[in-house]
């Protein structure tokens, strides 16, 4: 039998234990009759029970603690919640997106990865989902890890704060920061020639599990175009209304905090005064356009909205440096959004932090 790691000693101390009282107790229901042996099997199973679960977990410890790469988890749970059981991913960034190599259970507050580790990894960590269907989220993202892998132990530390909701009056502030620079949406063809768009005056609305964004904009043509001689005006207004999605982000990357993405199959809803056969030629080119510039920016807005309304949920100016910024939980009403917040950190950065809070006044 291969060596015991020291950090599973107590488990397999416990294991032997078990071995002895269940050896004893099967031996005493051997040697029994009538309602003594019944009763002495009665003893004997559930020591067994026991035995097989501590066999379990043994086997488990053994495993992470002679894999290729250990880790540790610790955490702290600032929003009082019960002990969840998680997993530790780990992705594979050699190829052209993250591929998860390997998915193992957290284990008394430790992992590992049998490997082979891939040349280029990330690690993520994620609450169990089965018992709570809102948990779509995850509670750590690593991002681009060092390229020697072997014989690292990262040690990682997480930090649950309380649920907080940014409101829908904080996130239509997004309204006043919007810019829409006239893009070139190409050339349209026939006598319209090449085209530009610019968006103005969007307005957020939000609703239970949707954010919807309606605009107004106009299309024009670019000078000299021969449309002036049949009469296309050089301007032609339209509005849209564009259906999004927010969702924790689960990239190992980090990239963003929030997804913000393009609701169901038909998002984008797009109106154009005008003769039909141009509609239909302009419609395509304008939908595009507007669905990015709108989903663009209104991620970028939210991400950088979100860790600062972490910091005040908790009282802090802002997060400690390094904090690494990840969502259990996200959802969308009349009120705002609102997030389960975790917070991460490799080393003990956060176990050692001394909060200097906001001021009352």
């Amino acid at each position: 039998m291969s060596p015991v790691p020291s950090a599973c000693q107590p488990v397999a101390d416990r294991v032997s234990a078990l071995e002895q009282q269940y050896a004893a107790a099967a031996a005493q229901a051997s040697a029994a009759t009538g309602a003594q042996a019944w009763t002495s099997l009665a003893q004997a199973g559930g020591l067994l029970q026991q035995l097989d679960e501590a066999r379990a977990e043994l086997d488990a410890c053994v495993k992470t603690h002679s894999a290729a790469l250990i880790g540790t988890v610790a955490v702290i749970d600032a929003a009082g919640g019960a002990a969840a059981p998680r997993t530790a991913t780990l992705w594979d960034l050699t190829g052209t997106g993250p591929i998860p190599a390997e998915i193992v259970e957290i284990q008394d507050g430790a992992f590992g990865f049998a490997g082979p580790l891939p040349a280029a990894a990330a690690v993520s960590l994620a609450p169990d989902r089965s018992a709570d269907a809102s948990l779509t989220g995850v509670d750590f993202r690593s991002g681009p890890l060092p390229q020697d892998l072997a014989g690292t132990q990262p040690q990682l530390e997480i930090v649950i704060p309380p649920k907080i909701t940014i409101s829908a009056q904080q996130l239509r502030g997004w309204v006043s920061t919007f810019k829409s620079p006239a893009q070139d949406l190409g050339h349209a063809g026939g006598v319209l020639g090449r085209l530009q768009a610019t968006i103005t005056a969007p307005a957020l609305t939000f609703t239970a599990g949707a954010v919807r964004v309606a605009v107004t904009g106009t299309v024009t043509r670019a000078p000299g175009s021969p449309g002036a001689l049949l009469g296309i005006p050089s301007s032609i207004p339209f509005s849209a209304s564009i259906a999004l999605t927010l969702a924790p982000a689960t990239d190992p990357y980090r990239t963003d905090i929030v997804s913000v993405a393009l609701a169901g199959q038909n998002p984008i809803s797009l109106e154009l005064p005008g003769v039909q056969q141009i509609v239909e030629t302009i419609l395509p080119l304008v939908a595009p356009f507007v669905a990015d510039q709108i989903r663009t920016s209104l991620a970028g807005w939210i991400n950088e909205l979100v860790p600062g309304a972490i910091a005040r949920g908790l009282a802090l100016a802002s997060l400690p440096a390094s904090t690494q910024v990840s969502l259990r939980s996200l959802t969308v009403s009349e009120a705002g959004i609102t997030v389960q917040p975790v917070l991460g950190a490799a080393g003990p950065l956060l176990s050692t932090f001394q909060p200097t809070t906001l001021p009352g006044q």
